[in-house]
Protein backbone atom coordinates (compact mmCIF):
# COMPACT_ATOMS: atom_id res chain seq x y z
CA UNK A 1 0.00 0.00 0.00
CA UNK A 2 1.26 3.45 -0.86
CA UNK A 3 0.23 7.06 -0.58
CA UNK A 4 0.36 8.92 -3.88
CA UNK A 5 -0.14 12.62 -4.51
CA UNK A 6 -1.44 14.23 -7.68
CA UNK A 7 -2.25 17.60 -9.16
CA UNK A 8 -5.09 17.67 -11.68
CA UNK A 9 -6.48 20.28 -14.04
CA UNK A 10 -8.51 20.55 -17.21
CA UNK A 11 -5.67 22.69 -18.60
CA UNK A 12 -2.15 21.50 -19.37
CA UNK A 13 0.31 22.39 -16.62
CA UNK A 14 4.08 22.69 -16.92
CA UNK A 15 6.25 19.98 -15.45
CA UNK A 16 8.86 21.01 -12.92
CA UNK A 17 11.76 19.25 -11.24
CA UNK A 18 13.23 20.90 -8.18
CA UNK A 19 14.20 17.54 -6.68
CA UNK A 20 17.90 18.42 -6.65
CA UNK A 21 18.78 15.52 -8.93
CA UNK A 22 20.11 15.66 -12.45
CA UNK A 23 20.61 12.84 -14.93
CA UNK A 24 24.23 12.43 -15.94
CA UNK A 25 26.09 9.78 -17.87
CA UNK A 26 28.80 7.92 -15.98
CA UNK A 27 31.39 9.41 -18.37
CA UNK A 28 30.37 12.91 -17.20
CA UNK A 29 30.51 11.95 -13.53
CA UNK A 30 34.05 10.65 -14.00
CA UNK A 31 35.07 14.20 -15.03
CA UNK A 32 33.86 15.78 -11.76
CA UNK A 33 36.61 16.84 -9.36
CA UNK A 34 36.70 15.60 -6.71
CA UNK A 35 35.15 12.39 -8.01
CA UNK A 36 31.92 11.73 -6.09
CA UNK A 37 31.38 8.38 -4.40
CA UNK A 38 28.81 6.17 -6.04
CA UNK A 39 26.91 3.07 -4.93
CA UNK A 40 29.46 1.04 -6.90
CA UNK A 41 32.87 2.03 -8.30
CA UNK A 42 32.32 4.14 -11.45
CA UNK A 43 34.82 1.96 -13.37
CA UNK A 44 32.39 -0.97 -13.07
CA UNK A 45 29.68 0.90 -15.00
CA UNK A 46 29.42 1.51 -18.72
CA UNK A 47 30.19 5.14 -19.62
CA UNK A 48 26.78 5.53 -21.32
CA UNK A 49 24.73 4.52 -18.26
CA UNK A 50 22.60 7.38 -16.93
CA UNK A 51 22.50 7.90 -13.18
CA UNK A 52 20.84 10.42 -10.90
CA UNK A 53 23.40 12.78 -9.42
CA UNK A 54 23.01 15.39 -6.70
CA UNK A 55 25.80 17.90 -6.26
CA UNK A 56 24.45 19.22 -2.97
CA UNK A 57 22.47 17.11 -0.52
CA UNK A 58 20.89 20.20 1.02
CA UNK A 59 19.10 20.83 -2.29
CA UNK A 60 17.40 17.40 -2.33
CA UNK A 61 13.69 16.90 -1.78
CA UNK A 62 12.16 19.80 -3.67
CA UNK A 63 8.91 19.84 -5.59
CA UNK A 64 8.64 17.50 -8.58
CA UNK A 65 5.61 17.59 -10.89
CA UNK A 66 5.51 15.23 -13.88
CA UNK A 67 2.84 13.87 -16.22
CA UNK A 68 1.13 10.81 -14.78
CA UNK A 69 1.63 8.46 -17.74
CA UNK A 70 1.42 5.28 -15.68
CA UNK A 71 -1.28 5.89 -13.04
CA UNK A 72 -2.28 3.44 -10.32
CA UNK A 73 -5.24 1.22 -11.17
CA UNK A 74 -8.62 2.89 -10.69
CA UNK A 75 -7.20 6.42 -10.36
CA UNK A 76 -9.99 7.59 -12.65
CA UNK A 77 -12.47 6.49 -9.95
CA UNK A 78 -11.29 9.57 -8.04
CA UNK A 79 -9.80 12.08 -10.48
CA UNK A 80 -11.85 13.11 -13.50
CA UNK A 81 -9.85 16.12 -14.73
CA UNK A 82 -8.22 15.78 -18.18
CA UNK A 83 -4.63 16.36 -17.07
CA UNK A 84 -3.17 14.47 -14.13
CA UNK A 85 0.37 14.88 -12.81
CA UNK A 86 2.42 13.20 -10.11
CA UNK A 87 2.99 15.56 -7.19
CA UNK A 88 6.14 14.27 -5.54
CA UNK A 89 8.44 14.75 -2.59
CA UNK A 90 7.96 15.18 1.13
CA UNK A 91 5.80 18.01 2.33
CA UNK A 92 8.06 20.35 4.27
CA UNK A 93 8.28 24.16 4.44
CA UNK A 94 10.43 24.41 1.32
CA UNK A 95 8.00 22.20 -0.63
CA UNK A 96 5.04 24.28 0.57
CA UNK A 97 6.74 27.46 -0.64
CA UNK A 98 7.58 25.83 -3.98
CA UNK A 99 4.03 24.57 -4.62
CA UNK A 100 2.58 27.96 -3.67
CA UNK A 101 4.94 29.72 -6.10
CA UNK A 102 4.24 27.09 -8.79
CA UNK A 103 0.49 27.57 -8.48
CA UNK A 104 0.81 31.36 -8.41
CA UNK A 105 2.95 31.37 -11.59
CA UNK A 106 1.09 28.71 -13.56
CA UNK A 107 -2.60 28.82 -12.76
CA UNK A 108 -4.70 31.13 -14.88
CA UNK A 109 -7.70 32.89 -13.41
CA UNK A 110 -10.77 30.66 -13.62
CA UNK A 111 -8.72 27.45 -13.86
CA UNK A 112 -9.69 24.96 -11.17
CA UNK A 113 -6.94 22.80 -9.73
CA UNK A 114 -7.22 19.72 -7.57
CA UNK A 115 -4.49 18.52 -5.20
CA UNK A 116 -4.99 14.87 -4.25
CA UNK A 117 -3.53 12.34 -1.85
CA UNK A 118 -4.83 8.81 -2.31
CA UNK A 119 -3.82 5.62 -0.54
CA UNK A 120 -3.73 2.68 -2.95
CA UNK A 121 -3.37 -0.93 -1.93
CA UNK A 122 -5.19 -4.21 -1.58
CA UNK A 123 -7.92 -4.35 0.99
CA UNK A 124 -7.60 -0.73 2.07
CA UNK A 125 -10.95 0.93 2.70
CA UNK A 126 -11.12 4.70 2.69
CA UNK A 127 -13.21 5.78 5.64
CA UNK A 128 -12.17 9.35 6.36
CA UNK A 129 -12.34 11.39 3.19
CA UNK A 130 -11.22 14.99 3.37
CA UNK A 131 -12.52 17.35 0.74
CA UNK A 132 -11.73 21.03 1.01
CA UNK A 133 -12.76 23.78 -1.39
CA UNK A 134 -10.66 26.94 -1.14
CA UNK A 135 -9.86 30.10 -3.01
CA UNK A 136 -6.21 30.26 -4.06
CA UNK A 137 -5.70 33.54 -2.21
CA UNK A 138 -6.79 31.86 1.04
CA UNK A 139 -4.71 28.68 0.92
CA UNK A 140 -2.21 28.35 3.74
CA UNK A 141 0.52 26.05 4.95
CA UNK A 142 -1.89 23.94 7.02
CA UNK A 143 -3.94 23.14 3.90
CA UNK A 144 -0.96 21.47 2.24
CA UNK A 145 -0.47 19.32 5.36
CA UNK A 146 -3.82 17.68 4.55
CA UNK A 147 -2.03 15.97 1.64
CA UNK A 148 -0.36 13.70 4.21
CA UNK A 149 -3.75 12.11 4.94
CA UNK A 150 -4.78 8.84 3.21
CA UNK A 151 -7.57 10.41 1.18
CA UNK A 152 -7.72 14.11 0.56
CA UNK A 153 -8.70 16.47 -2.21
CA UNK A 154 -8.12 20.20 -2.06
CA UNK A 155 -10.18 21.99 -4.72
CA UNK A 156 -8.48 25.28 -5.54
CA UNK A 157 -10.50 27.93 -7.34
Amino acid sequence: MSLFRFIASDNVLPEIDLSGFQKLKVRDIKKITPLPRGPVPWEELDDDVEVLYAADESELGGLHISVCNNPPDRLDDYITRKNVYWLERNIDERWKNQIKEYLFNNIQKGNRIELWSIWFGSGFVLEDKIRKRINFSQINSFDYELLNKPFCCIFIE
